[in-house]
């Protein structure tokens, strides 16, 4: 808003000449343009603040969402690669082994990718098992 608002406008004296009465339409035409732009500029400045603020936060969403996909992509593709490349050091100790365990050892993998889970709880019972000896086995040798 401009100084003028809540004053009242001074109007010249009009002593009925057509130059005071003009004199005073030009004051008081003056004092209502000083004040109808500075609103219109308040609220096309809100305007603008509000439209930039929102175009700021649709760029900051999309660029969240495309790092978000890249960041997917490169988790998958090294999963893959991880992936291929166990299955390339498994093939290759699986090769080594004499010919009577490697048949043993490739039926117990094919069980396991049929039936993952009874396998995992036989592997993890087998694993508790060695633990629970190992520390019979301590507590025996200190003795």
């Amino acid at each position: 808003m401009s100084d003028s608002a809540g004053k009242k406008p001074t109007k010249p004296k009009n002593d009925g000449t057509d130059e005071s009465t003009a004199a005073a339409e030009s004051v008081e035409d003056t004092n209502r343009v000083d004040e109808q732009p500075t609103d219109t500029a308040d609220e096309s400045a809100q305007g603008t603040a509000a439209d930039r603020l929102k175009e700021t936060m649709h760029q900051t969403a999309d660029t969240v969402q495309a790092k978000a996909s890249e960041a997917k992509q490169r988790a998958q593709a090294a999963t893959a690669h991880a992936a291929a490349k166990a299955e390339n050091l498994s093939a290759d100790a699986i090769a080594k082994l004499p010919p009577p365990t490697r048949e043993k050892v490739e039926r117990v993998a094919d069980t396991a990718r049929r039936r993952p889970v009874p396998v995992a709880a036989a592997a993890t019972a087998a694993a508790a098992g060695l633990l629970v000896i190992r520390r019979i086995l301590r507590a025996i040798r200190k003795k």
